[in-house]
Order: C-alpha cells, then sequence, then structure tokens
C-alpha cells in the first residue's frame, strides 16, 4: 500500500496503518457473511424444502453449507454491504491509526530512540 507523504507518515508508518486497514476490510466481509447466513436462513424456513431429505446431522450439514455459501458470496462481490461498510469506516480506522502511529514516532524523536 502506498500512501502519499503529505499524510504526515513515512512508508514505514504506512505498513503499520495497512494491517489495521485489512482488519477491517475483513470484519465488514464477516458482518456481510453473517448478514447473508441469516437471511438464508429466513427463506429455508419461509419455503420448507424436503428435497434434501431428513435425516441425521441434516441440520448441521444445512448451516455448514450456508456458511460457505455467505462466505463466498461476501469474498466476491457479494452485495455491496461490506464495501459500504468499509468505505465508511476506512477515512476514520485510517485517521485513528495514523494518530498513534504519530504519536508513537514522536515519543521516539522525544526519547532519542531510533526505529
Amino acid at each position: 500500500m502506498t500512501l502519499p507523504l503529505e499524510l504526515g507518515i513515512d512508508t514505514a508508518a504506512a505498513k503499520q496503518i495497512a494491517p489495521q486497514l485489512a482488519k477491517l476490510k475483513k470484519t465488514s466481509q464477516a458482518m456481510e457473511a453473517h448478514f447473508v447466513k441469516e437471511m438464508l436462513q429466513a427463506m429455508k424456513k419461509a419455503m420448507p424444502d424436503k428435497s434434501s431429505g431428513e435425516g441425521f446431522g441434516k441440520d448441521e450439514y444445512q448451516d455448514m453449507f450456508d456458511e460457505a455459501v455467505s462466505n463466498a458470496m461476501s469474498q466476491k462481490t457479494g452485495l455491496g454491504i461490506a464495501q459500504t461498510v468499509y468505505k465508511s469506516l476506512a477515512p476514520t480506522a485510517f485517521q485513528q491509526e495514523r494518530m498513534h502511529v504519530l504519536q508513537q514516532m514522536q515519543a521516539k524523536k522525544s526519547t532519542g530512540i531510533k526505529s
């Protein structure tokens, strides 16, 4: 990830911020996946399907299937929920991390520690 120098941070600081933004993206995708899974399960309750059969482990299998489908959907284009959440939270998360990194840099300069 390249960040412009006018943001007041150097490349090393940008490397510290990038994992937090990646974590935010992953969390946004997980939130969308959970929403899609809940939606799939609600749809199945509204329209019971006997074609998948009855038997031991059916509910567990169906839950794992729904989870796999919802995770796959959120990783690809999905419904756009994850992207919307990420885009709305990323600037705030970036600024918070940037301030944290700048404070760390200031503390190192004031104590004379070199990174």
